[in-house]
């Protein structure tokens, strides 16, 4: 079953109840035994937000760490009035389930409007012209911040006009979520868990 979890929640906090049907690519419900929890508006004033919406995950219990050892300023950042703040996005939905959605690291702040780089991955990676791709934000005079996509194409001479064109012809990549910035490369850079190393594209293409 999936759990969800961090160091600083003594490794679980979220799980799928064994007892109910499972919900496709969700975490599961939080155990609400050792944890409370709420969904928080990822950017000041940090309010919490509907069910259904994105929002950050806060924590806080017997289970959680109480801050960082001899880390003033990291635990200031990270907690606040006992809440851990987890950095990862999520939704919650009307049963108590709760889905991942993203980092609030690589969250991108467009326009004035929240884009989830993995949603836009996830309708990108559905391009027969992709093979794999990244999306990280870059800056952009008007917009603050764009949508870049990082893609390696499946065939030579895939241009980023071809993967463009791709894009207007997708709803879902129409709008703020649409690619303003794309960049043709041979290779993803990943670290050595081989997750994406976003902050690798940002200095690189930032």
């Amino acid at each position: 079953m999936n759990i969800y979890g961090q160091t600083e929640q003594s490794g679980v906090s979220i799980t799928e109840p064994p007892h109910e049907a499972r919900r496709g690519g969700s975490l599961g419900k939080p155990l609400s035994q050792i944890v409370q929890t709420r969904i928080v508006a990822p950017v000041a004033p940090h309010t919490d937000v509907a069910v259904g919406e994105v929002g950050e995950l806060w924590v806080r219990g017997d289970a959680v760490t109480p801050g960082y050892w001899r880390l003033e300023e990291t635990t200031a950042d990270k907690f606040i009035d006992g809440w851990f703040r987890t950095s990862d996005l999520v939704r919650e939905a009307e049963d108590g389930y709760m889905y991942y959605v993203d980092r609030t690291d690589d969250l991108i702040i467009s326009g004035g409007e929240n884009v989830f780089p993995q949603m836009v991955e996830g309708h990108l990676a559905a391009c027969p012209l992709v093979l794999e791709v990244a999306v990280i934000g870059t800056p952009h005079e008007r917009l603050s911040n764009q949508v870049t996509a990082i893609i390696v194409p499946r065939n030579p001479g895939v241009t980023a006009e071809d993967i463009a064109a791709y894009c207007e012809s997708q709803p879902n990549l129409r709008g703020l979520q649409r690619p303003r910035r794309i960049e043709i490369v041979d290779a993803i850079p990943r670290t050595a868990t081989n997750k994406v190393d976003r902050p690798m594209l940002k200095r690189a293409f930032s």
